[in-house]
């Protein structure tokens, strides 16, 4: 695992995350749910530069594909160990409408769509190479989850 040089607590990492999504979007940053647990207060070492890209993929991809549906990202620490523990992360979104084609900045220009495999291999990928794992549940055309998780260790 290459660490970040300094700790850094992981509601600053996803704000930072939400916030370049929604500097590049229509979407507000207050749109997207945010929940962080207490015990997640303290800083943490870890691959901050890839947890924070794979974040952005995924609010992207889901903001794309179905730019209506509220989103809730949620992280905890799933377990701890000493100074070791694991970064759960995931991202909800709750579908209110079928999947569109058409950017809602396109003016009804109807675009292809966004493959859904290639934005989620170089998301597993990515957390693979920290050491982690992404998972993909959906619940029929109620709601799609993105979990993934990565090890971090607790700064001192």
């Amino acid at each position: 695992m290459v660490s970040s040089p300094t700790p850094v607590r992981i509601a600053t990492l996803v704000s930072s995350a939400v916030d370049i999504v929604s500097s590049h979007s229509q979407i507000s940053a207050a749109s997207i749910d945010i929940s962080i647990e207490e015990q997640v207060s303290s800083p943490l070492f870890g691959e901050v530069d890839r947890i924070r890209q794979t974040l952005i993929i995924i609010i992207e991809r889901a903001l794309i594909q179905r730019p209506n549906s509220p989103i809730t990202l949620a992280c905890s620490i799933i377990k701890q160990s000493g100074n070791l523990a694991t970064a759960l992360f995931s991202i909800t979104q709750i579908i209110h409408e079928r999947r569109s084609t058409t950017r809602p900045d396109s003016n009804d220009v109807d675009y292809p769509e966004i493959p859904e495999e290639l934005s989620l291999k170089i998301a597993k990928r990515i957390v693979s190479e920290c050491g982690g794992k992404l998972l993909i549940r959906s619940s029929g055309q109620l709601n799609h989850e993105v979990f993934f998780w990565v090890p971090m260790e607790i700064a001192a």
